[in-house]
């Protein structure tokens, strides 16, 4: 008889569990925590070799939960393709069309509009945002999820700053949408234990206004590349942003150290060797 746990097939029966010939390395990518229950501890002690996560939060659990010695254990976070999130140019033609103004700054949202996402608190800051800084449009881009894109209309027409936004669903090519970015937001209240939205904006030199869930602050170099803020602090996010609106200079300066960062550490090549050398300890 086989267990199924998370898509591994295991065998049930004690006389096939207490030995193996074959090395077993798994990926936990998972925001939650991994269940420190008998089949678990079992799973993990005695038949996994080695376990790569995505987060620190995820390598801390597996240390905390199973007592796993840490040369079985590897935090690697995602790679991307640096080449391809390269710097590109504004599109000014796509600028004009969005109604954007050429003297008026970006800041942008990119993701699936689901709660998880913190669009609502975007929403608030921007509008803490305009109360003392006009010359700003903020930009929501994404498919529609447990979220519609029509309620946060609502919201943001309530706080009467409807002409301060504009809403685009999906898009192919996020480098376009990123391009026109002053600064990108990640407004996360969970989840986000592999952020790739936050490596595309600092691939394509933008500064980044993130919250500190899970692997966001570890992208997210405070005062380097951006700014970690609480998550559902409307007010702080607004504050950050606001920050970075009326200085020029450390939005270029944050943006160069974004891309330098990226290449350094979290580009497909790097991604590829770490997670192979941590295979190759095995055999």
């Amino acid at each position: 008889m086989l267990i199924r746990e998370r898509g591994i097939y295991m065998p049930a029966c004690s006389n096939t569990c207490s030995k193996k010939n074959f090395v077993l390395i798994r990926t936990r990518g998972d925001q939650r925590k991994p269940k420190n229950n008998l089949f678990n501890r079992w799973l993990n002690r005695r038949w996994t070799d080695g376990v790569i996560t995505t987060a620190e939060v995820l390598y801390r659990n597996y240390l905390e939960q199973f007592n796993l010695e840490e040369e079985r254990l590897v935090n690697i976070p995602l790679g991307i393709d640096v080449d391809y999130f390269s710097s590109i140019k504004k599109d000014f033609e796509l600028k004009r069309n969005l109604g954007i103004s050429e003297n008026e700054l970006v800041v942008g949202i990119l993701g699936r509009r689901s709660p998880v996402k913190g669009h609502r608190y975007f929403i608030q800051a921007a509008f803490e945002v305009s109360k003392s800084f006009q010359q700003v449009k903020f930009l929501i881009a994404g498919e529609d999820a447990q979220v519609k894109s029509y309620r946060l209309k609502e919201l943001v027409k309530g706080m009467g700053i409807l002409d301060k936004f504009i809403f685009l669903g999906r898009t192919e090519d996020p480098r376009k949408i990123i391009s026109l970015m002053d600064i990108g937001v990640i407004a996360s209240v969970n989840s986000e234990t592999v952020c790739r939205v936050a490596l595309e904006y600092m691939a394509l030199e933008k500064p980044v206004v993130g919250t500190e869930i899970n692997g966001i602050p570890e992208v997210i170099k405070e005062g380097i590349n951006g700014f970690v803020v609480k998550p559902k602090d409307s007010r702080g996010m607004g504050q950050t942003i606001l920050e970075l609106l009326k200085d020029k200079d450390k939005r270029e300066m944050f943006g160069k150290a974004a891309r330098i960062l990226v290449e350094k550490d979290f580009s497909l090549e790097s991604f590829a060797c770490r997670t192979e050398g941590f295979y190759f300890k095995f055999f």
